[in-house]
Formats: structure tokens, C-alpha cells, sequence
């Protein structure tokens, strides 16, 4: 689609060019103006619309990084929940541990007990 406003941006210049030199650029200006109520838009030389075809596409770029941005939150997201597994089961693993060890207090006791 760039590939395509580019040469648009260029075909648009040769007009502009053409109507100057014929002395209809400001009948052209006020018609625009007149039908779309809108100044015209100059077509000078811009570093993006006019890069070579080769350039790299700032957007694409700006679409990585945020792509790579994206990412990292779902890995710290990821993260997160894994820390807060690991603590959720230390914490089970402690109450586990503490029911073990009441049980075996109590049967210790049933046993003495019994003699």
C-alpha cells in the first residue's frame, strides 16, 4: 500500500508542477478548498512517504516493538503466577507438613496410651 502513495505522492507532484506552469495552482488550491473545505496539502519531499522502496517501514518497526512489548508483559504476567504457584504450594507444603506432624503426635500418644 505504501508502494502505492508513493507513486500516487510523485503522479500528484507532476500535476502541481504542470498547473503552476500554466498558471492554474491557485485555481486548483481554491477549488479544493471550495469542494472539500480543506486547504491542499503540498506534496514536499517527506522523509517516510518518500523513502526508497527499500527503507525500512517505521511502522513494521513500531508493530515489533510493540509485538516485543506485548510479550514481555505476557512473560511477566507468566511469571507472576508461577511465583505466586510456588509460594501457594510452599504454603501448602507448611500445613501439609504441620498435619503430618499433629498426626504423628497423636498416634504417638494413642500408642502410649495403650501400654
Amino acid at each position: 500500500m505504501l508502494r502505492i502513495l508513493k507513486k500516487h505522492r510523485a503522479q500528484m507532484r507532476i500535476t502541481e508542477d504542470y498547473l503552476f506552469e500554466n498558471g492554474l495552482l491557485d485555481e486548483m488550491e481554491d477549488r479544493i478548498i471550495e469542494e472539500t473545505g480543506n486547504t491542499p496539502i503540498h506534496l514536499d519531499i517527506d522523509s517516510v512517504m518518500d523513502a526508497p522502496d527499500d527503507a525500512t517501514d517505521p511502522d513494521a518497526q513500531l508493530r515489533e516493538e510493540v509485538q516485543a512489548l506485548r510479550q514481555e508483559a505476557t512473560d511477566r504476567q507468566a511469571f507472576i503466577a508461577a511465583a505466586q504457584s510456588v509460594v501457594t504450594g510452599q504454603q501448602n507444603a507448611e500445613v501439609v507438613n504441620t498435619m503430618r506432624r499433629d498426626l504423628e503426635r497423636a498416634r504417638m500418644s494413642l500408642e502410649d496410651g495403650r501400654v
